[in-house]
């Protein structure tokens, strides 16, 4: 079990921690009224569910730290060290990150903000940029 085996894995569990914070903070981003609430909550559902989950990981790994074999013992020691950083990065670092960059994935659309569609007069988001009107649904 050599080192490189170590990062692939930590940094592929510790992608899906990410993930999960990720997509949560956007669903309340577009659900409450301000970034710090977005924020709150998504520590108080997903950031609780991640540190179960990298606490079960981790102890799931860290079995392995009692083998005889030295390769297995090391894999055992490592990688739940790897999930205790990827867990508080995700839930410190990355939030952090995420509000001072306000990455267009979780930004794009805020509640109490204009439609594109009404703000483009009337054009559809892809149409606006050809400068096309389109259709109303109702055929008026």
């Amino acid at each position: 079990m050599g080192s490189s085996t170590n990062i692939a894995m930590a940094a592929g569990v510790g992608a899906d921690y990410a993930i999960y914070f990720l997509y949560r903070l956007r669903e309340e981003r577009r659900r409450a009224s301000s970034d710090a609430e977005a924020l709150a909550t998504s520590l108080r559902t997903s950031g609780r569910a991640v540190i179960f989950v990298a606490a079960s990981i981790a102890a799931g790994f860290g079995v392995m730290g009692f083998s005889k074999f030295f390769g297995l013992r090391m894999f055992g020691t490592l990688m739940p060290i790897a999930m205790a950083i990827s867990c508080v990065a995700s839930l410190s670092i990355m939030p952090v990150l995420v509000l001072r960059t306000r990455p267009r994935f979780i930004f794009a659309q805020v509640p109490g903000a204009p439609d594109v569609a009404s703000s483009a007069g009337g054009l559809s988001p892809d149409a606006a940029s050809r400068g096309r009107r389109v259709a109303p649904a109702d055929g008026g």
